[in-house]
């Protein structure tokens, strides 16, 4: 029995620290002149939150997104937008984290239509009202040019 009792919490550990709280959501595509700018929004899980990509407290995990070494040669300019925040406090510092947010990816337009598809992936920290979980990755794989 007791080693039953450790073997299903061991997997409930497991099972939750695969969980995610980010989703991607619709990706969007503009095609001007001589660029493209990809849009990937981001929405983390009701009841959650996490950090931006620049943190006020230096015991937070910042969230970054990196894609791989090929696709960020082409990247002529990258930017990190927040649509949405949500207030922590820390003792008596209030911290802003995030709720939903948008990776913005400029490429000129010869080197986009290169791809086949565009592979990242968000390294962050979700927490709820009462803790932190475990860092994350979320891989994503968006189809382009199909």
């Amino acid at each position: 029995m007791y080693y039953s009792t450790i073997l299903l919490i061991s997997i409930l550990t497991l099972f939750q620290q695969n969980n995610q709280f980010v989703q991607t959501k619709e990706v969007t595509v503009n095609i001007e002149e001589t660029t493209v700018v990809i849009t990937i929004p981001f929405e983390v899980e009701a009841g959650y939150h996490i950090q931006p990509d620049v943190v006020e407290n230096s015991n937070m995990l910042a969230t970054k997104v990196s894609f791989g070494n090929s696709f960020e040669k082409m990247i002529q300019d990258q930017a990190f937008l927040i649509h949405r925040t949500h207030k922590v406090f820390l003792g008596e510092k209030a911290l802003k984290t995030i709720k939903d947010f948008s990776v913005k990816v400029i490429l000129h337009k010869e080197e986009f239509y290169k791809l086949k598809s565009l592979k990242g992936t968000v390294f962050y920290q979700a927490c709820n009202e009462r803790k932190c979980f475990f860092p994350r990755e979320l891989k994503f794989d968006i189809p382009l040019n199909q």
